[in-house]
């Protein structure tokens, strides 16, 4: 009888151990410690297309101490017989900081930081967002900014971390989502134009898709999101890819496709553009970009060739020729 008691004890004790090890806790460590990571999915009808934010180093910008985001374009193309291709594309640097519970941006087109999101943010809160790397393509009057309101508080537990999660209206000019605190945003990494009221847009990184998410991880958390992403890839093969590059490696540039018909990508490997300018064949200046955007609508060039002339943030200029066609 005795030792029925001690056994029933034993595995009562265990038991007990074991619930409370797997108990979920609140998460309270920092955004964007070392190692943090983003992949999120982009909209591309002829392949799987992500975009990759790499916390890895820190800096000063105007007078702040930032967080260096690397940004890569990761593309999966094919899957013929079972053969997948994969082309890896540093498209350049974002640069982040926190303070005070709320995470700001640089932007680098008006060359100021902008609120984006707020950790401690409850309902009703509200604040004002842009993007001036977006466009709105079919409204030359789409405002610049424009003020997201939180409708809604709760909280989601994930890898057995309780995570605060906060969000936000999708009826305004510009929107963001839900994000969680500590982590980000789960559909796009920073404020985008609302399809609803810009039928033709053009961002910087494309359009992503709701629950845009699918990696995230740091050295402190770990994985803590890991979605099912597709074949071939699982989500560590995204998050330890080519990003590693030297950044002295001589850049690989090019413009694709070529012929276009409606937008054209530059790869620039890890340099950033500063500006560029696309002329037609009497050498009249008909488009220019300060924008640092890598991925172009040329939808209102007429058929031709084109020179598309290129200078970078360290002053090097590169120049090409295209094919616009109209289909």
């Amino acid at each position: 009888m005795i030792m029925k008691t001690i056994i029933s004890f034993f595995f009562a004790t265990a038991f007990y151990i074991h619930a409370a090890a797997q108990m979920p806790v609140p998460d309270t460590l920092p955004w964007c410690p070392e190692g943090a990571t983003w992949v999120y999915k982009s909209f591309s009808p002829s392949s799987l297309q992500y975009y990759k934010f790499k916390y890895k180093s820190d800096t000063v910008l105007q007078d702040r101490e930032v967080k260096v985001w690397v940004v890569t374009s990761i593309e999966i193309v094919g899957g013929i017989n079972g053969e997948w291709g994969r082309m890896d594309d540093i498209m350049g640097r974002e640069y982040l900081y926190e303070s005070n519970d709320s995470v700001y941006w640089y932007d680098k087109v008006n060359e100021r930081f902008n609120m984006i999101y707020y950790f401690s943010a409850e309902e009703g809160d509200h604040w004002t967002v842009s993007n001036s790397r977006a466009q709105c393509l079919s409204d030359s009057l789409y405002p610049e900014s424009d003020s997201i309101y939180v409708y809604r508080t709760d909280y989601d537990t994930i890898a057995n971390r309780i995570y605060r999660k906060i969000h936000t209206s999708s009826n305004r000019r510009y929107r963001l989502g839900s994000y969680l605190t500590g982590i980000g945003p789960l559909f796009r990494p920073f404020p985008e134009i609302n399809g609803r009221f810009c039928d033709y847009r053009m961002a910087e990184y494309g359009d992503f898709y709701e629950g845009g998410l699918k990696c995230y991880s740091d050295n402190l958390r770990g994985n803590v999101i890991s979605e099912n992403i597709g074949a071939p890839l699982v989500c560590q093969d995204l998050i330890t890819s080519t990003d590693e590059i030297d950044a002295r490696e001589k850049p690989k540039f090019g413009i694709y496709p070529n012929p276009a018909d409606n937008e054209i990508f530059l790869k620039t490997g890890n340099r950033e553009i500063r500006e560029l300018g696309i002329y037609n064949i009497l050498g009249t200046l008909v488009l220019q970009d300060r924008s640092g955007r890598k991925r172009l609508s040329i939808a209102r060039l007429k058929s031709g060739i084109y020179l598309l002339v290129l200078q970078t943030i360290d002053g090097e200029v590169y120049s090409y020729k295209f094919i616009k066609t109209n289909r």
